[in-house]
């Protein structure tokens, strides 16, 4: 999906590969990062459930994948929970991590506690945007002064002076 947030265009997508998928998935994932970078688009924020172990010591695919792109992954904790295990499956690659205020991983949201995965999250950096501020005029009508009311709204274009009479 392509947004632009206070004129800055952002690239955002979202993976889900399915575990023990064969390896033509990672070529799939590989390509459709490549074409992401195409764009041309310089913030471009990738999510997803890779299903591949990032705190395991064997070489993870997508750590390459990111790799070659020039990208980062800017989840590290685990996000996937078992029996037996904790393990970081959930990620959130960036190829501007100037563009990230903060990310993390979020508490279990689901009553069971045996096997599930933890969201995630992160926060961009966006400029403050300016207030304009203006100064109001308050009638209070228990003061009862309906005189000078009628003459201000009859100097306005928009009034017609029939209604006020």
């Amino acid at each position: 999906m392509e947004c632009v947030i206070h004129k800055k265009k952002y690239l955002i997508g979202t993976f889900y590969r399915p575990p023990n998928s064969d390896n033509d998935v990672w070529d799939l994932i590989a390509y459709s990062m490549e074409k992401s970078k195409d764009t041309n688009i310089e913030n471009i924020l990738i999510t997803g459930d890779f299903n591949e172990n990032l705190n395991s010591t064997q070489n993870p695919k997508i750590i390459d994948i990111i790799s070659d792109l020039g990208m980062t992954q800017i989840i590290r904790d685990p996000t996937h929970f078992t029996e037996n295990s904790q393990t970081l499956l959930d990620l959130i690659i960036v190829n501007n991590v100037e563009n990230i205020d903060f990310s993390g991983v979020g508490d279990n949201i689901l009553p069971s506690n045996t096997r599930y995965h933890c969201p995630i999250y992160c926060a961009l950096k966006l400029p403050k945007s300016c207030t304009k501020t203006f100064t109001r005029r308050v009638w209070l009508f228990s003061n009862n002064n309906f005189d000078d009311y009628k003459t201000i709204l009859r100097n306005q274009n928009c009034i017609s002076h029939q209604v006020l009479t």
